[in-house]
């Protein structure tokens, strides 16, 4: 038999066999579920038994693929964004991507275009649901899959979560200004951020005009709960070729029609969009609600 492969006795009869690489990187990923901090790869070799090199080999696979991250500075390692995501979607599976699904689903086939319901969680932006472009000229959800909180006053759906913040809590999360600008689009200084949150929370939606990814337009309107309650956020993500100020602001009526209905949803289901300690966003009042369409529209 190959030394990569054992067999594993099962309750009852059942014999199965069991990949040894495999095993080895989830016996990894369970270490580093129940530690309460990063591990560094000694410590992860000492809990696992597993050889240091091997365990570097597979460490590297797995953030490779979004299961582990490392910190840059103390070479620990941590559960990736693909693993929180992971049981994010498990956990809420009832919940609220079951919930909004149907309406997510409509504004994509009404619009032929990305459309995403986002979420916060640990500080980042992700994505619950994603529905891709069928278009030769697509935004692919990979481009925009998590996102940090941080840098949300450059995307829609991150104005949409920083708007329903305290603007003290949005100040401190934000730093000193001027702020990283990914595009010569960009809001950099704290004031015209302030002022376009604050439209953000008149309004009940938001804009990113190539303010984050250069040729990309979207628009995010707020998801509620019973108590009106920002819990996450349904987006439209398009070409900047194809989201001219008219078409812009058609997907934006769309957008708004098909959120409210969703969180009528939701609503009525009582979710109450328990969040964790480090999600700034759970218990805040939602947006003051859709208001006129902003004139001028972007060009």
């Amino acid at each position: 038999m190959s030394s990569s492969v054992d067999d594993i006795k099962l309750k009852g009869p059942a014999t199965v066999r069991r990949i040894q690489s495999l095993d080895r990187a989830l016996a990894l990923l369970d270490t580093l579920r129940d530690s309460r901090h990063p591990l560094g790869l000694k410590e992860l070799s000492n809990q696992t038994g597993i050889n240091p090199a091997t365990a570097h080999l597979l460490l590297r696979t797995l953030a490779a693929r979004g299961y582990v991250e490392q910190n840059p500075d103390s070479r620990a390692y941590e559960l990736g964004v693909a693993v929180i995501e992971g049981g994010l979607r498990a956990g809420q599976h009832r919940t609220l991507p079951a919930l909004v699904a149907p309406w997510a689903r409509r504004v994509h086939r009404l619009t032929a275009e990305t459309t995403m319901v986002r979420i916060v969680h640990d500080g980042r932006i992700c994505s619950l649901l994603e529905f891709e472009s069928p278009q030769a000229v697509v935004v692919r959800p990979g481009r925009i899959h998590h996102s940090e909180l941080r840098h949300g006053y450059a995307f829609a759906s991150g104005k949409v979560f920083l708007a329903a913040m305290p603007p003290a809590e949005v100040q401190e999360l934000l730093g000193a200004p001027p702020y990283q600008a990914f595009t010569p689009h960009t809001l950099t200084s704290y004031e015209t951020v302030a002022q376009e949150l604050s439209t953000v929370r008149d309004r009940g939606y938001a804009w990113d005009r190539e303010e984050y990814l250069e040729g990309i337009r979207c628009v995010a309107a707020p998801l509620y709960n019973s108590h009106r309650r920002v819990i996450a956020i349904m987006s439209i993500a398009a070409p900047a070729c194809r989201t001219p100020a008219k078409r812009l602001h058609e997907l934006t009526e769309l957008l708004i029609e098909h959120a409210a209905s969703a969180s009528a949803r939701i609503g009525a289901e009582d979710l109450t969009g328990r969040q964790s300690r480090s999600d700034p966003i759970a218990g805040r009042d939602g947006l003051a609600g859709v208001q006129d369409l902003p004139h001028p529209l972007p060009q």
